[in-house]
């Protein structure tokens, strides 16, 4: 276990094991990151071999990636065992009907969770210990938030964290629960199962409100030489990524009783409701941002491909001046109905092959099934049957479609307006994700109805730092990790 290579091995044997003993599984990934740490270190002393560079570069984000998330999962594993050590007793005579437990909980008559097994899906990752970690979940969103004062009692005596933060980076102070990580994994599901940035783009967890990294961009050159032909040095090239992370936020509003009816149902809304939110606004971010600060000052890839042409000179409406940039290919006319198979096919010679690289096509359904389906069985060789069956799985070409339906409003309008991307957006764009969400809670504005307002914050942000270069020039363009199609003027 002594290259990047083998530790990735023994990373992914982690990954793919049992967590049944945290502790156990907690040294083997102590030793795999000290190992990776070290070659690391050894990577960037003064004077490390080029290939230890090269291999530190392509190898260790990775990683340390897959580390960071079998920690998640030992958290996770560790809160289950506590969550069953400590509340077992208690919920079985809930379930059971057998009275109140130890604790004083006073389950009021048609509680949901009385008698019925939880049946949600954003605490799905605790196997048969879901509706368990629901129910801890939302009995402590219920204590913090007031809804419910039996609650308080029963986080104090099954050590369920009540305490706030206060955040003071960048100037802001919004005070925030820091929830438990069941309800964290919960709203984390909901918004990878919304959003589409966060699944794709590669996703860096970030300490502070900036962060520089470097990408490798240039390496070692091979030439062919001559008997006792001196050596020509190559240095290896890296490329400066400054990323940052800001503040995004939701309000939600909820009736009291429906924390008095079910605290397992409570956790999941919430999970359910800011988990999706938050989804929606990272897609938009991280695909239509505009610079503005509806987008919190972020540029999201359909800005970045038309920047790339106004700095170098050019106008975004001009179908000759798009070309500017390496990753642009304009369709045959100006209505996602002139688009052909040539221009989507097209676009594909627009990418640069990466090692790597997985390519997809990101589009929205609107176009797929009014563009790429008609596209396809217009094409010879279609049988009676496959029309009657249809499209079994969502490919065009071989190549996996990706649905990113925040782009439909954009391409709706249609000139000027992007039909898909094609690439890897993984080595296209960098995802920012400094917490989770953190959640304050207000009666004031709903205590004549009843209701409560709870807020969600997060920090997140996007760089795509990885599209290609634009020029006037052809002959100084270069292709990145993501192409467009859009349709002309």
């Amino acid at each position: 276990m002594g290259t990047w290579e083998e530790l990735i091995a023994a990373i992914d044997a982690v990954l793919a094991g049992s967590y049944d003993s945290p502790d156990a599984v907690t040294a083997e990934v102590a030793k795999i990151r000290e190992a990776a740490q070290a070659l690391l270190d050894s990577a960037s002393a003064e004077g490390a071999a080029s290939e230890d560079v090269e291999a530190a570069a392509k190898h260790g984000n990775n990683l340390f990636a897959k580390i960071k998330t079998a920690q998640t999962k030992i958290v996770a594993k560790r809160n289950v065992i506590e969550l069953a050590t400590k509340n077992r007793e208690d919920l079985n005579l809930i379930k059971g009907g057998q009275g109140s437990p130890k604790s004083g909980l006073d389950i009021k008559e048609g509680a949901k969770i009385v008698g019925k097994p939880y049946k949600g899906k954003g605490f799905k990752a605790y196997g048969k210990d879901a509706g368990e970690a629901a129910y801890r979940a939302g009995r402590q969103v219920a204590a913090a938030f007031g809804m419910d004062d039996n609650s308080k009692q029963w986080c104090k005596d099954n050590g369920v964290n009540l305490q706030y933060k206060t955040m003071t980076t960048d100037n802001d102070s919004l005070g925030g629960l820091l929830v438990v990580d069941e309800l964290d994994e919960a709203i984390r599901y909901y918004r990878e199962e919304r959003g589409t940035a966060r699944n794709n783009m590669e996703v860096i967890t970030m300490q502070g409100p900036t962060r520089r990294i470097n990408r490798n961009v240039g390496g070692t050159s091979v030439v062919a030489m001559g008997e006792g032909q001196t050596y020509s040095a190559s240095d290896v090239s890296f490329n400066a990524i400054n990323l940052t992370n800001k503040k995004f936020g939701g309000l939600t509003k909820n009736s009291y009783e429906l924390g008095e009816d079910s605290f397992a149902n409570l956790a999941e809304e919430i999970a359910k409701d800011h988990g999706y939110a938050h989804g929606v606004m990272e897609d938009k971010v991280a695909l239509l941002g505009d610079g503005s600060s509806t987008y919190n000052g972020y540029i999201g890839v359909c800005e970045a491909f038309k920047k790339l042409v106004t700095d170098a000179g050019g106008t975004w409406t001009t179908d000759a001046n798009k070309l500017y940039a390496a990753g642009v290919k304009y369709a045959t006319g100006s209505t996602l109905a002139s688009v052909t198979d040539v221009d989507i096919t097209g676009t594909f010679s627009k990418v640069a092959t990466f090692s790597g690289l997985q390519t997809k096509i990101y589009t929205t359904s609107q176009v797929y099934y009014d563009v790429l389906v008609k596209l396809a069985r217009a094409a010879n060789g279609n049988t009676a049957q496959a029309l009657v069956d249809g499209v079994t799985m969502n490919t065009y070409n071989g190549t996996p479609v990706v649905f990113i339906d925040e782009l439909y409003t954009q391409n709706a309008t249609e000139a000027n307006s992007f039909v898909l991307f094609v690439g890897d957006m993984s080595q296209a764009g960098i995802f920012t994700d400094r917490t989770g969400l953190t959640f304050t809670t207000s009666t004031e504005q709903g205590y004549l109805s009843d209701d409560v307002y709870q807020k969600s914050m997060a920090r997140y942000g996007v760089n795509w730092w990885n599209i290609g270069n634009a020029s006037a020039t052809a002959s100084a363009r270069r292709r990145g990790a993501l192409a467009a199609l859009v349709l002309k003027n």
